[in-house]
């Protein structure tokens, strides 16, 4: 009876130093299978979300976004009269060009790129309409050394 006895309580501390050493090793590599873990559910996701990706793509029409058209965009050429402001506010304030006879009257948006720009300078200047109501934006102004 004794050796029966004997032979459990081998088994048993047998099996709780397996049980205890599993629990010391699993202890001190819980960084690496957090890492192992973490690892494997990133390349998950990366994967899920590529094949997402290239569902997406192959469904799509070639260009979803057009190049932008150039319909807003203004250019116009003459002999600078000047950048003046409206009494009234609606509209506060333009500039003046003169080009092949014609007076020209542009309202746009207060802009200081005509700071440099001084009256009877032949200048270029570009502009983008629709943005505001009624006026422009100046996006740029370039002096020209030749006259009209």
């Amino acid at each position: 009876m004794l050796h029966l006895f004997a032979s459990v309580s081998v088994t048993k501390i047998i099996g709780l130093l397996v049980a205890g050493f599993l629990f010391v090793l699993g202890w001190l590599k819980r960084k690496a299978i957090e890492a192992a873990w973490k690892a494997l559910t990133n390349a998950r996701t990366r994967r899920f979300w590529s094949w997402v990706h290239r569902q997406m793509s192959a469904h799509a029409p070639e260009n979803v976004i057009p190049n932008p058209v150039e319909a807003n965009h203004k250019t116009y050429y003459g002999t600078f009269q000047g950048y003046y402001r409206y009494a009234n506010p609606p509209k506060e304030h333009y500039f003046r060009l003169t080009h092949k006879g014609r007076d020209i009257t542009v309202p746009v948006i207060h802009t200081n790129l005509f700071s440099e720009v001084r009256a009877g300078d032949f200048v270029e200047i570009d502009t983008q309409v629709g943005l505001y109501y009624g006026r422009e934006v100046v996006q740029r102004v370039r002096k020209i050394n030749r006259h009209d």
